[in-house]
């Protein structure tokens, strides 16, 4: 009932380490359009991803995605930093409409973490694969037996 140990109930759902060259990430496309010094005098940007890219549009401040020929509309949120000064972008999953830092492609669309049923690698685990693994590193690296 979700104690220590507790893990590895969810071993039908993807792992996000193998989706990791095909996520989208929020802040890297943010630094990417503050390092474009001539922005305003644009219309659009290009944001490259493989296979796509994520096209800006900057007097409207909207996004959207454009693979395989088509585009679907980005929602883009930007959250003041603790400074008051500056922001952080992230991305609206386009199923969910949660605010997400990255957006993963499965099946042919990009998806937040919970929308795509992906989970990290740890809460894979069970207590008893965990004990395994220590005791495997104890007789390995410890006492150098293979």
């Amino acid at each position: 009932m979700g104690g220590y140990g507790s893990g590895g109930l969810n071993k039908t759902h993807g792992r996000v380490e193998n989706y990791r060259f095909q996520k989208l990430d929020s802040f890297a496309f943010y630094e990417y359009l503050r390092g474009d010094k001539y922005l305003h005098y644009k219309t659009d940007v290009k944001y490259p991803i493989s296979g796509s890219g994520i096209i800006y549009h900057v007097k409207t401040k909207t996004a959207s995605i454009d693979y395989d020929g088509y585009q679907t509309p980005l929602g883009l949120a930007r959250v003041p930093n603790i400074d008051g000064v500056t922001v952080r972008m992230y991305f609206l999953c386009p199923e969910c409409a949660r605010r997400v830092r990255y957006l993963y492609k499965k099946d042919g669309d990009y998806q937040c973490r919970k929308c795509a049923k992906l989970n990290y690698g740890c809460q894979q685990k069970s207590g008893r694969d965990e004990i395994l693994h220590k005791m495997r590193y104890i007789v390995e690296k410890k006492l150098e037996y293979i």
